[in-house]
């Protein structure tokens, strides 16, 4: 559960306490020792500087941070991340810090490319698949239209996103852009997603007809033309199509193209993964991750 503002009030709206903060949360360098004579520097206020006469040496405590690259007050910064953690929208956030909508969407746009990292950073191989040994997963693919120029929703350009998702508690799931739903693509991305040993349940469109006999996982389907649950072994996609409607609220129309949604995927797939405790996963994202 996110921290009130009222409760993180201190070291949002002053920059020498929000510098505190980040210090003593190790999300900016404690101690820093000078590059040309190894001297241990002094912080004063936003500058580490060496000591000694004969160097003099300075740089930014928010070198290597998300922060170096904003241009704002590290406390400013910091609550557009907090208000973008609230799901506030842009034109929201800019009306209540008084910043552009350009800084707005550059800072957002940041925070989102944070998250989409420490997703990154994560071990390749089983940590990128979700399922498990009798774990039911239920597979779909949904439009995704993308009006660019057009209000016209007939003459929407449209994408496909596919995914999938377990029935666990923790919902882990999987999302990706794909360019078509042919069967070539879709079984692909289910072996590399999906462990062998899970349930898959789905739908009944024709590329997902040979996922049994190809990859040998444990498929059943649900004909969504004559009832929502199949009578005789009870499948359904009622938790992935759920998910669909919270992942097209969470994505406008307008950042629906093929270069943008990924970012907003990476951060739906982070935002799951640590619901009831975003704030502090947030600062541990600013800790690991360095910005060059």
């Amino acid at each position: 559960m996110l921290p009130t503002l009222f409760n993180l009030y201190n070291i949002l709206f002053s920059e020498e306490e929000c510098i505190e903060f980040l210090l003593e949360n190790e999300v900016l360098y404690q101690h820093a020792t000078c590059t040309n004579c190894r001297s241990p520097m002094i912080r004063y206020h936003t500058k580490w500087r060496c000591p000694k006469k004969t160097c003099r040496q300075s740089r930014s405590i928010f070198r290597d941070t998300l922060f170096f690259k904003c241009n704002l007050p590290c406390n400013k910064v910091l609550l557009i991340g907090y208000l973008w953690l609230t799901k506030s929208t842009s034109s929201s956030i800019q009306k209540m810090t008084g910043h552009s909508t350009s800084t707005i969407t550059r800072i957002v746009g940041l925070f989102r490319q944070l998250v989409a990292s420490d997703l990154d950073e994560q071990t390749p191989g089983e940590d990128c698949m979700i399922g498990g040994e009798d774990i039911v997963v239920e597979i779909d693919e949904s439009k995704f239209f993308n009006p660019h120029t057009t209000s016209s929703r007939t003459n929407a350009q449209v994408g496909w996103i596919f995914g999938g998702v377990e029935r666990t508690e923790e919902r882990r799931l999987f999302v990706e852009y794909v360019q078509d739903r042919s069967a070539d693509i879709l079984l692909s991305i289910i072996h590399r997603r999906v462990h062998p040993g899970s349930i898959i349940l789905s739908d009944c469109w024709m590329a997902y007809s040979n996922i049994q006999s190809q990859l040998g996982i444990q498929h059943f389907n649900v004909n969504h033309s004559r009832s929502f649950v199949d009578p005789l072994s009870g499948a359904h996609t009622n938790t992935i199509e759920g998910t669909w409607h919270g992942l097209k609220l969470a994505i406008p129309q307008r950042e629906r193209s093929e270069s943008k949604i990924s970012g907003y995927l990476l951060e739906f797939i982070w935002r799951r993964k640590n619901q009831d405790h975003e704030w502090e996963s947030l600062l541990q994202c600013l800790s690991n991750i360095a910005f060059i």
